[in-house]
């Protein structure tokens, strides 16, 4: 038995599907991941039957059984991204046998890379000068039905640190909606004058780290 990714490493959210064949000892794998030769190219009548069940890290995957087709081969053509979010996942698919072969089974690693995470900061142009206001930023990742993100966000004036880290509470994407966080962070402006301030956001294991467009915010004295 063999199982196949069309790719070993994925971007978190980009479509991919997993491939499971059934093949007797004489099988390889060809250069286009199909056993050679193919059952269903030598006698469709003698092709294996039955399931194959599908995990990550011992855990089944989506329906967990698979149906072989009349070829001897079965697929997860949509793999849930709620379960392969970042990091490393462990494949393994066993096939329960039927009359003609015995079962077996086959592993395979897949490498889930950090989503982009777009992030947008919204500040007044015009804070005064020592006291204290809200910079709001956002970020929505294109991942539907993503996990939710993850991490901190902080907001730097040119190079300089002045807000956060701060840890944000994201919300996870529903099947037709995307995942997200919302973030309100307390900043001071100690001088007057043009200041390029940005939003960076520390990554996690689904979303890699982001920075936003730099805003230009002139923080005026307060004439009371």
């Amino acid at each position: 038995m063999t199982t196949n990714l069309n790719a070993n490493t994925v971007v978190y959210g980009s479509p991919f599907f997993i491939r499971m064949y059934v093949t007797n000892s004489s099988a390889a794998t060809g250069s286009n991941g199909l056993p050679a030769p193919f059952c269903a190219d030598v006698n469709e009548l003698t092709c294996p039957t039955g399931t194959v069940v599908l995990a990550d890290n011992s855990a089944p995957v989506d329906q967990g059984t698979f149906h072989l087709n009349s070829a001897g081969y079965t697929r997860d053509l949509n793999p849930s991204v709620a379960m392969f979010a970042g990091g490393t996942h462990q494949l393994s698919a066993s096939y329960t046998g039927d009359g003609s072969y015995l079962g077996s089974k086959a592993t395979d690693t897949l490498t889930v890379t950090p989503a982009p995470m777009p992030l947008d900061l919204s500040s007044a142009i015009n804070p005064y000068v020592g006291i204290s206001y809200l910079i709001q930023v956002q970020g929505f990742p294109n991942v539907l039905g993503g996990v939710a993100p993850t991490g901190t966000i902080s907001i730097y004036d040119g190079t300089t640190l002045i807000s956060g880290p701060t840890t944000i509470s994201g919300f996870a994407g529903l099947p037709n909606t995307y995942p997200g966080f919302g973030a309100q962070m307390p900043t001071t402006f100690t001088s007057s004058g043009d200041h390029s301030v940005a939003a960076k956001y520390s990554g996690d294991a689904s979303y890699a780290p982001a920075t936003s467009q730099p805003q230009i915010i002139r923080p005026l004295h307060s004439t009371r």
